[in-house]
């Protein structure tokens, strides 16, 4: 929603500034197949594609600033064009030093007509007022929704298990909160009402023993 927001703006700005959309034709654009590789591969990532390893997401996310970035700079004699370079350059050190992803609260997601992962931030709210009371369990699903949730649960001091690999349809989610140390017990489905109960009853212990 927002990319064809700001594309109609920047079409209705040229008329407006006195300018006419037929100039494109004339600039002598260097490498343009690197603007349309990268455009296209962060819809496809972001709009498409948008499930799938976090780690696959964040690295073609990143190789798709590097192409932007190439295609600007084989184009930096055009005016203008200098000025986009540096807010990609601002842009890609945020999303580097972010992880692969772009920083962004609940309510920008939104207005970007996204979806935040709901997992994550109804996890953050479980260890910010639950802490070490709370017991978090991830199940079978697709990409990472959850996993940092997860992992605060745990750091907060709740105790949380991760459906296995044998027992699930896709094994993303739960695969994700295991790959950052998010989980303390793995097992099949079957076993998960088994192992809540038993955490709920030795609650104090497990606390204690992590002390």
């Amino acid at each position: 929603m927002i990319l064809g927001l700001v594309f109609l703006l920047c079409v209705a700005t040229v008329p407006l500034a006195r300018g006419r959309l037929t100039a494109l034709a004339d600039l002598q654009l260097r490498r343009p197949w690197l603007a349309i590789a990268g455009i296209g591969t962060q819809i496809l990532i972001i709009s498409v594609l948008p499930g799938g390893t976090a780690g696959l997401h964040e690295a073609v996310h990143m190789a798709s600033y590097v192409m932007l970035g190439a295609f600007a700079w084989s184009n930096r004699r055009i005016p203008g064009v200098p000025l986009i370079l540096a807010g990609g350059l601002a842009n890609f050190i945020a999303i580097a030093a972010n992880g692969g992803v772009m920083p962004a609260s609940e309510g920008a997601l939104r207005f970007a007509g996204m979806t935040p992962d709901p997992a994550g931030f109804a996890n953050s709210s479980v260890a910010q007022s639950a802490g070490a009371n709370a017991i978090g369990v991830i199940l079978t699903g697709m990409g990472n929704d959850g996993a940092e949730g997860m992992l605060e649960m745990k750091n907060a001091g709740a105790f949380t298990i991760a459906q296995d690999e044998s027992s699930c349809v896709v094994f993303g989610m739960p695969k994700e909160a295991i790959a950052r140390d998010a989980v303390d017990r793995i097992v099949g489905l079957s076993r998960i009402p088994h192992e809540i109960l038993s955490a709920d009853l030795q609650k104090p212990r497990l606390q204690s023993g992590r002390r």
